[in-house]
């Protein structure tokens, strides 16, 4: 999903919400899509997340990050 320009949070939780068993996902370049609020929904629904490409990313805090390595144990992020 690198570079979507027109997908949105929402479509990031939907996407959270239809794949719980996602391992792998890149949404570098994906401004207006990836917010704290989208990547702790996606961290919470997709557990066994082990790679996340946040590249880009500038509305996206360290405390979110947080929240994403405590609830995906073995997932590298990537910013």
């Amino acid at each position: 999903l690198s570079g979507c320009s027109r997908l949105t949070e929402t479509s990031l939780i939907e996407i959270a919400h239809g794949c719980p068993k996602l391992q792998s996902l890149d949404v570098g370049s994906c401004k207006s899509l990836v917010t704290d609020k989208a990547l702790v929904v996606l961290a919470a629904k997709c557990s066994s997340l082990r790679s996340l490409n946040l590249r880009f990313c500038e509305q996206v805090t360290d405390a979110a990050l947080a929240a994403v390595h405590d609830l995906c144990a073995h997932v590298q992020v990537r910013r």
